[in-house]
């Protein structure tokens, strides 16, 4: 700090490829004892660019329930509330958004489903479009077999690009009762969320994602969802070690605002 009268310049730096020129200049304010005046000059220099790459994956629960197979108790349920419409829904606008908002290839998508078996959908691609068709096509039928999901989007992952912030968002509304590569198992079995646990810490460095659908199955309460979908963030390490609510088309947007935020963040 100055200890007389007068002014004088500090930190002073020219400007480079990428810096601006600074200028500081520090003067002992008249009439004052103990009174200065800081001024700052930022001029010149060019934008730095702070983008970051970034790769997601999507892996939806597309088994019986997320349609309307078990809904006839329910069945004043908007279709706009169907597990499969609102996951497809909140999907689609998230990369309506980074087509508008984000600069072509920045972010680059993919897309798994599942039921008895997964099956790859989508690479990853800088084509949102194409991954939105693909969305738009998904239909439900069969059991759910979530280690199959992480199986598969491992494999996708593989072809994510160095140095990209890797993205796996789960989806499901019910328990895993298949199991393995070729859909072993008939029904409800606590193993099966061990082996999802397994395939998921496979990611590597991948954030995770795990969001509950909409719900509402008759023959197990909603909070058995949130127990087996809890087992699976906690084991798996997911993001925030909880799941998502998406229990409305509500819900589902809001979690995908999170993760757009993720995906765009230049820091």
């Amino acid at each position: 700090a100055p200890t007389g009268a007068g002014s004088y310049a500090a930190e002073n730096r020219a400007a480079d490829s990428t810096n601006p020129t600074i200028l500081k200049t520090i003067a002992k304010r008249p009439n004052t004892d103990n009174g200065y005046t800081l001024d700052l000059s930022i001029t010149g220099g060019q934008k730095i660019d702070v983008d970051r790459k970034a790769d997601v994956v999507f892996v939806v629960d597309t088994s019986s329930s997320m349609g309307r197979y078990l809904y006839p108790p329910n069945s004043n349920i908007p279709d706009s509330e169907v597990g499969i419409t609102v996951a497809k829904n909140a999907i689609n606008g998230l990369l309506s958004l980074l087509q508008t908002n984000e600069p072509e290839g920045n972010v680059r998508a993919a897309l798994v489903n599942f039921s008895n078996t997964a099956t790859i959908d989508q690479q990853f691609t800088s084509n949102l479009s194409n991954v939105q068709n693909k969305v738009n096509g998904l239909t439900t039928g069969g059991f759910t077999n979530w280690d199959d999901g992480f199986r598969k989007a491992n494999e996708v992952l593989t072809r994510a690009r160095t140095g990209a912030r890797k993205y796996v968002v789960f989806i499901t509304d019910g328990e895993p009762t298949k199991t393995g590569a070729n859909g072993t198992g008939d029904g409800y079995n606590h193993q099966y969320i061990g082996n999802a646990i397994t395939e998921a810490k496979k990611r590597g460095d991948a954030y995770l994602y795990v969001i509950r659908a909409p719900y509402y199955q008759t023959d197990h309460p909603k909070q058995d969802l949130i127990t087996w979908t809890q087992e699976l963030a906690t084991g798996a390490n997911a993001v925030g070690q909880k799941t998502f609510d998406g229990q409305s088309a509500r819900d589902m947007k809001e979690v995908m605002d999170v993760i757009y935020d993720s995906l765009t963040d230049s820091t």
